[in-house]
């Protein structure tokens, strides 16, 4: 892949704070998005067990599971729950970021390949 090439927009920590702060979906799908970076037990069992800066810390594990779990069941925050869930996308900013940045880069990496295989066909052919 020939990134010189590709223009993509990074995001950036003031980018995702200010969509975060306007809009309520937004730290939903944040919340859901470090929930999806928990292992599997750690999902299981609404606890952290690895030590690996990614989701949610244990200080935040069972409410930050609590409220994705809630959110993935079709359900919106609401009260002081919505006051709480932008109280943790805010603190993990930097892994919010990181997550748009990697779907970002997947997109077009999905893209080109797209791209590549149909440059790659025989003419005539769909």
């Amino acid at each position: 892949m020939n990134d010189e090439f590709i223009s993509v927009h990074r995001w950036t920590r003031d980018e995702i704070k200010a969509l975060l702060l306007k809009n309520p979906c937004a730290v939903e799908r944040g919340l859901v998005a470090i929930y999806n970076c928990q292992t599997k037990d750690e999902k299981h069992m609404d606890n952290t067990y690895v030590t690996n800066h990614v989701g949610f810390s244990a200080a935040h594990v069972r409410m930050g599971s609590y409220m994705a779990k809630w959110i993935l069941g079709g359900r919106h925050l609401s009260g002081r729950y919505k006051k709480k869930g932008l109280e943790y996308a805010l603190h993990y900013i930097r892994q919010l970021t990181d997550i748009a940045n990697a779907r970002v880069r997947k997109n077009v990496s999905d893209d080109l390949a797209r791209i590549q295989s149909v440059i790659a066909r025989p003419l005539g052919t769909v």
